[in-house]
């Protein structure tokens, strides 16, 4: 062999190295940034499938929680609950104190926390375990429990009334009265009347109550039950299809004085959707060519326009004091391929910053960067505001325990 010969092969194996390892470091890296986690298939689906009843759920990270001179958080950013929770409501006291009112997930007992101080008080300690989802009257006097009854995959819907100790006693546990909803209850939300609204899967109804199960009303009959409710306001109940890559979507607005039932959007593969209060605007997000794309519409003129960075809708919460502003947790990272079924069965989570959006102004903020300010790893979940809108609460998805962002 030539030396010419054996120089021209040199130089073809070293292209052909530089090419593959080109290949593997730039190209063979998936975009999602993915915590494997193996889904349960349960009905809920809330994430934190595989963390223990009961377990400590603390990393390790650096999730400041401690107290200043004065007794306040020291960060902007901090944890309400150490545990896993269901659900909450943040409400203002007759004395104006704002306190978040959680349900421990393990044990169902119920909590209220200052966000100021952080002072924690148990309210109730009858037991009803493994609570899955739990959903509040927005002043806390009412709460509807749901769990899975045993080791089946059958809900069960139990409805507790909440009365505060009388103020002559030292007692701080509420009294509760105990009130099984019949019927297979699929997806619920909360009016802003505290009237509940909910499917019923034997029917496909949809159907409004009080928090008893009493006064109940069928808005729609349609026989579908896959749908995800909420209800802005008391003109409004937004259904949408749940959502899947490889399934065309629909969001809805249904007057459930009238029954009339009005599309909103679609068809679109994998929407979630979100609906102000006053029913003038939506976001939403769905995948186009392999991507998913945020946008917003303006319901008066049709309007609409993508919002960047790109989200769920799932992960957003509307302001009621600034028209068109909303408030989402956002993935630093590219939302990969299969989205939002990965996430929605806890195979894939995501590690989100908090931004203010206004629809109005075009503007947007990063309000908090959790890993990069904190050390900490938030997949945010059933975002709210406080009544004043200085605290927006969130559950991260994680490990489904409570945080707060102070936000002035």
């Amino acid at each position: 062999m030539t030396r010419k010969t054996t120089v021209i092969i040199i130089g073809i194996v070293a292209v052909i190295i530089v090419s593959f390892l080109s290949w593997y470091f730039f190209f063979s890296k998936p975009t999602t940034p993915a915590i494997p986690t193996t889904g349960t298939g349960s009905p809920f689906g809330q994430g934190g499938e595989n963390i223990p009843i009961g377990a400590n759920t603390s990393t390790g990270q650096n999730t400041p929680t401690g107290l200043d001179a004065q007794g306040k958080p020291i960060a902007k950013l901090f944890r309400v609950s150490e545990q896993p929770v269901a659900g909450m409501v943040a409400f203002n006291k007759k004395s104006g104190e704002t306190v978040v009112r959680y349900v421990d997930r393990a044990t169902g007992h119920i909590y209220d926390v200052s966000p100021i101080t952080l002072e924690k008080t148990k309210i109730t300690n009858t037991t009803f375990p493994k609570i899955q989802e739990a959903y509040f009257k927005n002043d806390g006097s009412s709460v509807l429990l749901r769990d899975l009854k045993g080791d089946s995959d059958t809900v069960e819907n139990i409805s507790l009334s909440l009365t505060a100790p009388k103020a002559t006693t030292t007692d701080s546990l509420y009294t509760i009265k105990a009130t099984n909803l019949i019927g297979d209850i699929k997806d619920v939300s909360v009016g802003p009347t505290n009237l509940l609204v909910y499917v019923l899967g034997n029917s496909g109804s949809i159907v409004s109550s009080a928090f008893d199960g009493s006064k109940g009303t069928n808005l729609l009959s349609s026989g579908f039950t896959d749908w995800r409710m909420s209800w802005p306001n008391t003109n409004i109940v937004s259904l949408v299809t749940k959502a899947s890559s490889a399934v065309s979507g629909f969001a809805y607005n249904l007057n459930p004085t009238t029954g009339r039932l009005t599309k909103i959007i679609g068809p679109l593969n994998a929407l979630t959707f979100s609906e102000s209060s006053d029913g003038k605007r939506v976001v939403y997000s769905y995948v186009s060519n392999g991507k998913t794309v945020f946008e917003f519409k303006n319901l008066s003129d049709g309007l609409s326009d993508q919002i960047l960075p790109t989200t769920f809708a799932d992960k957003c919460i509307w302001s009621k004091k600034s028209a068109g502003v909303l408030y989402c947790g956002t993935p630093s990272t590219t939302i990969g391929p299969g989205e939002p079924d990965n996430w929605y069965q806890g195979i894939t989570h995501f590690s989100d910053q908090i931004w203010r959006f206004s629809i109005i102004t075009y503007t947007s903020e990063i309000l908090f960067e959790p890993k990069k300010d904190s050390g900490t790893d938030i997949d945010l979940i059933n975002p709210s505001l406080s009544p004043n809108e200085d605290y927006l609460f969130f559950m991260n998805k994680n490990d489904l325990t409570l945080w707060a962002l102070k936000l002035n």
